[in-house]
């Protein structure tokens, strides 16, 4: 787990789980973006993504969703996927790239410097480059 931001964290499966963490970390939102994985927790508003860890996967018709999700969210939103590698960085990113005005770029090295397990797989980093930030 990562902290990326004041309210917004990276994760996967095992802090999706663990409760006692959540409850430390004052979690009360979570985005799924892994469709293996449930949502374990009945405390916490979830917003699922239900994605796929492949190129073809289409991301964007999601986002804004997500986007609203996090601004909305009174205390702290975790992002999961299955490692925290792929999928959830890349909702990551896109958050990133909308709140700060940036571009992918930008959003990847932040995020990277963060968490260094962050990978974004080639179809998901080709969706976000085609994201105007202005």
């Amino acid at each position: 787990m990562t902290q990326i931001l004041s309210n917004l964290y990276i994760g996967g499966i095992n802090e999706a789980r663990d409760i006692r963490w959540l409850r430390r970390h004052h979690i009360t939102h979570i985005v799924n973006c892994a469709e293996e994985i449930p949502n374990y927790h009945r405390s916490i508003r979830y917003i699922n993504l239900n994605f796929d860890d492949v190129p073809s996967q289409y991301i964007l018709g999601h986002m804004n969703a997500v986007l609203n999700f996090y601004q909305h969210a009174r205390g702290n939103v975790l992002v999961h996927c299955h490692a925290g590698i792929s999928r959830s960085s890349a909702t990551i990113m896109y958050i990133l790239m909308k709140l700060k005005k940036w571009d992918w770029k930008k959003a990847f090295r932040y995020l990277k410097a963060r968490h260094p397990r962050a990978m974004p797989n080639p179809g998901f980093l080709d969706q976000l480059s085609r994201i105007r930030t202005t």
